[in-house]
């Protein structure tokens, strides 16, 4: 019966018991690391889709006659900022918009002859 004793002197020996439990707090430690950074992988992958589709959703919509360029133009422009800095790049420089061309100038009044 050595065998028996030997695990009873196992399950008593200090060293036994804090090595256990070390390996065990490894071992739950990795595991919430995995699952965070899963999670965290998860959540890019998502809101790059939802970007990519909400565009793909607002395009149809604008094919659809549901909205007009103006309104897809302005959407597309804030998603495509929205991305830009999801993704890491700079948002774009604003467009100047041209000043509106002066309208010319009115031809003075022809006097007109009473008629008798």
């Amino acid at each position: 019966m050595p065998s028996a004793f030997a695990v009873t002197n196992l399950l008593d020996s200090t060293e036994f018991l804090v090595g256990t439990a070390l390996l065990i707090t490894i071992l739950l430690g990795g595991a919430v690391v995995i699952w965070y950074l899963d999670r965290w992988r998860k959540q890019q992958e998502r809101s790059a889709t939802e970007s990519t589709e909400s565009l793909t959703n607002f395009r149809a919509l604008f094919e659809n006659g549901e909205i007009t360029e103006e309104e897809y133009k302005r959407i597309r422009g804030k998603v495509s900022t929205q991305m830009r800095l999801e993704v890491g790049l700079p948002a774009p420089p604003p467009v100047a918009v041209p000043p509106p061309e002066p309208e010319p100038p009115m031809p003075p009044p022809q006097p007109t002859e009473p008629t008798p």
